[in-house]
């Protein structure tokens, strides 16, 4: 079964590079996320608000317009939902997911 695409590309321009980047691993990879985006991602307004820093409260909108109409439905809403996701290790597994290293850089010679 093909997987649905998260058109990331979209919100590009709209939400800090960090943090689109922290989603995309945690909804491909199930890579946990921090204290800030889980508690978008468990629908805690107040939560997400207070832990935000300025970037992300000024996106905060373009973030939670960005996991409910992207976002798969498992992913997101209640504590339980991200746990399970995290134990799934997201849309593709946690084996699919390398993250970037400096060792992965080669010197120029």
């Amino acid at each position: 079964m093909a997987l649905v695409k998260v058109d990331y590309e979209k919100y590009e321009d709209r939400i800090p590079p960090r943090t689109l980047e922290t989603l995309r691993n945690y909804i491909e990879y199930g890579v946990p996320t921090g204290g800030f985006l889980h508690s978008v991602l468990t629908d805690s307004l107040f939560g997400a608000y207070g832990k935000a820093d300025s970037e992300n409260r000024e996106a905060l909108g373009d973030i939670v317009m960005f996991v409910y109409n992207e976002a798969p439905n498992g992913c997101w809403g209640s504590s339980d939902r991200i746990k399970e996701w995290l134990e799934k290790e997201g849309r593709q597994g946690r084996d699919a997911y390398v993250p970037f290293t400096f060792s992965t850089v080669h010197a120029v010679e």
